[in-house]
């Protein structure tokens, strides 16, 4: 999973963006690991190039609804659906 962190990570030095299944894979992949997805969704945050979909923002709202979310995470998904939206960076394609 680390390698997989690193590409969104270090994104500003790659020639093109993930592809939607791709991230959608990664954060199915890492939903119940609080470090690896707490990496990711700053990875998202800080680099705006990294494009997000309905789907994803979808398997961002389903986590949200886990009664069991720390508080920490919680916030940070709100603040990344909050800056994405306002910026109009969720591309509006499903994949």
């Amino acid at each position: 999973m680390e390698p997989v962190l690193d590409i969104f990570q270090n994104h500003n030095y790659l020639a093109y963006f993930p592809a939607y299944s791709t991230t959608s894979n990664f954060l199915r992949a890492i939903t119940q690991h609080e470090e690896l997805l707490s990496k990711f969704i700053q990875a998202l945050m800080i680099s705006p190039l990294i494009k997000i979909n309905r789907c994803i923002i979808d398997q961002f709202l389903t986590i949200l609804d886990n009664q069991e979310l720390p508080q920490g995470i919680f916030s940070m998904i709100v603040k990344l659906l909050v800056q994405r939206s306002s910026l109009k960076l969720i591309n509006q394609e499903i994949s």
